[in-house]
């Protein structure tokens, strides 16, 4: 669909759409009833004092049925909202939700406001089927914060997505910068139940979750916020956008500050412990170009997370995060092209210190570290109706690397790897008359872990091992069926499968993890895979 057109068809079930809000994704929203401005009542003309009374009775009767008239308007037209609204994620094209067969939660711009929420995954957390592990607060570190779905056990058996972008690592596999992303910048969050590797591959075992930000839309806008509380916490952000027929610009900036709170009780809580503190910042800048019926988007993300914690070990860390992104989608009729590509350039600086009982302080020398990871990646789709078909085929390609300097007192342990991965996918969904949808879909992904190598000089004895090259492959298939019953009742069910491949962590880093815990490199890990997973729904 072009900017400022409005072609309405059978997949978008939708009469009329927000030219700026199509472009983007948002959810397309149609009212069916003018309305006047709910609670607003009017009286004209003179009155004399006999019939005062009479009239403020009969005033008072229609402010409530003017009232009462526009409840129900409001109630119809949020019915309507609901019926008509539509997801990316689920499908990687528009599609209204009522002929999705999976489980989907759309979170609005208007419900997180509503929830008064400090961080995405706080968002998050009041999902069903979503549950999220923060110990510690906004002193939590990104890397500390856990996602979880449908019991899938860790975060990186979740794909996150921001503007259909993967965020998920090769280096860990999860996500590690939760509380720095601003909740103000986020126009929806979707989220999709259930295994979903047949459309995205490597991570989306347990479901998918699309963080989409809010567009830049003719009329100028903007906000600055500020909270403060105790612990020495305080929140803001702020933001700006605004859009003419051929540009848009976004920008917004914020900061999180906290000292934290004892997170362990009574006797658990060491005299030489200190509160956790964090510091998070993030700074970004987008773009918009309007080519014709094209659209051209450019973005660039800063995030930092400044942290330091201190038990038995005082931990003082620097995550950056420069992240730039660019798509570009192209309507030709009915088939839509799609093209994005991103570059994620992340830096983690640690200086880790353990605990002297002799000086009291935490001044003996355990261990600095700098990881370095990079991450790039090309996606393209091409999506196509087909009389009563709607078939997308696509290919995602992503390259990760990572470098691991640790230095201790007696020498460095060192580990470097690099993964590539490349996927081709086909989705078909087929509508047949107005009750029954069908749907099915392949994914093949490739991939390769390449120029591992692990080096350690901390003992007498030195270890250099040069890894060798290791490739693997998987198929994902799914399929959905989809049958309305009545206006008001449907009947769904799903079948999907999901895996996720090892990351450079688990392949080559060995060395101590936390106070307990020693990791072991096994680079002949294979994937993790979901057999199956199924779904049915009576709704």
């Amino acid at each position: 669909m072009g900017r400022g057109t409005n072609n309405s068809s059978a997949w978008t079930n939708s009469d009329a759409a927000d030219p700026v809000a199509a472009n983007y994704g948002a959810d397309r929203l149609v009212f069916r009833r003018r309305q006047t401005k709910p609670g607003t009542c009017y009286s004209t003309g003179l009155i004399n004092e006999e019939g005062e009374h009479t009239m403020k009775q009969f005033r008072l009767v229609l402010c409530l049925l003017t009232l009462i008239f526009a409840f129900a308007s409001i109630a119809q037209a949020n019915e309507e909202v609901e019926l008509e609204k539509t997801v990316v994620t689920a499908t990687r094209t528009e599609t209204p939700i009522e002929n999705l067969p999976v489980s989907v939660t759309v979170i609005t711009k208007d419900d997180i406001e509503k929830m008064h929420a400090k961080t995405v995954d706080d968002v998050l957390n009041k999902a069903a089927g979503v549950q999220i592990r923060r110990g510690k607060g906004l002193a939590n570190t990104g890397s500390h914060t856990t996602l979880y779905m449908r019991g899938t056990g860790d975060s990186s058996r979740v794909l996150v997505l921001k503007d259909g972008i993967p965020l998920n690592t090769t280096y860990i596999g999860s996500v590690n910068f939760w509380g720095v992303m601003s909740v103000e910048d986020i126009e929806k969050i979707e989220i999709v139940r259930g295994a979903s590797s047949a459309l995205y591959g490597s991570y989306a075992m347990g479901g998918v979750i699309n963080i989409i930000t809010r567009p830049a839309r003719k009329k100028i806008t903007g906000s600055v916020s500020f909270e403060a509380g105790k612990d020495d916490t305080y929140i803001g952000n702020a933001n700006i956008s605004g859009a003419t027929d051929r540009f848009g610009i976004r920008a917004s900036a914020g900061h999180k500050r906290t000292d934290g709170y004892e997170y362990y009780k009574g006797d658990e809580w060491k005299d030489y412990y200190e509160t956790p503190e964090n510091e998070l910042t993030n700074i970004s800048f987008g773009g918009d170009i309007w080519l014709g019926e094209s659209l051209l988007k450019l973005d660039y993300e800063y995030f930092m997370e400044d942290s330091l914690s201190v038990t038995t070990t005082q931990s003082d860390g620097e995550a950056e995060n420069n992240n730039y992104m660019l798509s570009y989608s192209l309507p030709i009729g009915k088939t839509d092209f799609s093209l994005k590509s991103f570059y994620f350039d992340y830096d983690h600086e640690t200086k880790a210190r353990k605990y002297n009982t002799t000086t009291k302080n935490h001044d003996k020398f355990y261990y600095d570290s700098d990881i370095p990871k990079d991450e790039y990646g090309l996606m393209m789709q091409v999506s196509s109706e087909l009389g009563s078909h709607r078939l997308t085929v696509g290919s995602d390609l992503k390259w990760g690397e990572c470098d691991s300097e640790y230095t201790y007192e007696t020498g460095n342990r060192n580990f470097s790897g690099k993964q590539d991965l490349y996927s081709f996918f086909v989705n078909d969904e087929w509508l047949i008359g107005d009750k029954l949808v069908l749907s099915a879909g392949v994914r093949y992904d490739y991939w390769k872990n390449r120029d591992g190598d692990f080096y350690d000089d901390t003992t007498a004895t030195t270890r250099s091992i040069k890894y060798p090259e290791e490739t693997d492959n998987h198929w994902s298939p799914r399929a959905g069926v989809v049958y309305k019953l009545t206006d008001d009742t449907k009947l769904r069910a799903s079948y999907g499968t999901g895996f996720k491949v090892p990351s450079l962590y688990y392949l080559y880093k060995s060395g101590p993890h936390g106070a307990t815990r020693f990791d072991l490199a096994n680079p002949e890990l294979e994937a993790e895979e979901m057999t199956w997973s199924y779904d049915v729904d009576l709704i």
